[in-house]
């Protein structure tokens, strides 16, 4: 994360630690423009338009263990 100050990365690391996947995405995150309303503050970021695959997470099937890579749901 690049130009966030630490208060927006405290918060986006925050909003990536209970989303892994949104983790990913966020950690490409650049400040594009900051306005402080006086009530409050706005910080507009963008990331990359192809965030990074979250990593690949295996688990015990009664045997050894299986990828199910594009199997969808069912």
């Amino acid at each position: 994360m690049s130009d966030l100050t630490h208060l927006e990365a405290a918060i986006l690391k925050a909003m990536g630690d209970a989303d892994p996947a949104l983790g990913a995405m966020l950690a490409t995150a650049k400040v594009t423009t900051r306005e402080n309303s006086g009530h409050g503050f706005f910080t507009r970021i963008t990331t990359a338009r192809t965030p990074p695959l979250p990593p690949m997470k295996t688990r015990q099937m009664n045997g050894p263990d299986a990828w199910m890579i594009d199997m969808g749901d069912g």
